[in-house]
């Protein structure tokens, strides 16, 4: 991802976000904080930014395309009304949930990346991912209350 374009611009670029629920001013804060993050990525990173997608509300379990921001950025970027190379996700755990990377993988259709010192590939197979993805999901009721047999107790 080094070609460059008529404008200097390495990478045209979109950005993913999710804002969860809680209070307005925190949400604020949030977008503040971000909106920032992207103009320090944009110039240290060398991108041309076509467009930033914001969900508000959303929780990180909710289904890619049941993410309002998220459904206008696939169909946008399907129907080529927004010309992008990339969509650049902060935290993909986070802004995505591990369970929906290879679901929002399969719809965006370009690359997922990650802000380093370069843009880092997401990868649905990665087993980071599959990691996290068991971390993040709730045991079970019987699991986490499996008894000990009796004999074991009077051990």
């Amino acid at each position: 991802m080094s070609r460059s374009d008529s404008d200097g611009a390495r990478i045209r670029a979109v950005f993913y976000q999710r804002v969860g629920s809680g209070v307005s001013r925190d949400q604020d804060v949030a977008v503040l904080r971000q909106a920032a993050r992207i103009v320090e990525l944009q110039q240290r990173l060398n991108l041309k930014v076509v467009g930033v997608y914001t969900d508000f509300a959303v929780t990180r379990s909710t289904p890619w395309p049941a993410r309002p921001a998220a459904s206008r950025l696939t169909r946008q970027l399907a129907e080529q009304t927004v010309r992008a190379e990339v969509v650049i996700v902060e935290d993909p755990h986070h802004a995505i949930g591990p369970d929906n990377i290879p679901a929002a993988l399969k719809a965006i259709g370009i690359p997922l990346c990650t802000p380093g010192d370069v843009l880092l590939p997401v990868d649905g197979d990665d087993p980071l991912h599959a990691i996290a993805a068991r971390m993040s999901t709730p045991t079970g009721a019987l699991r986490r209350a499996r008894p000990f047999p009796v004999s074991d107790r009077r051990r």
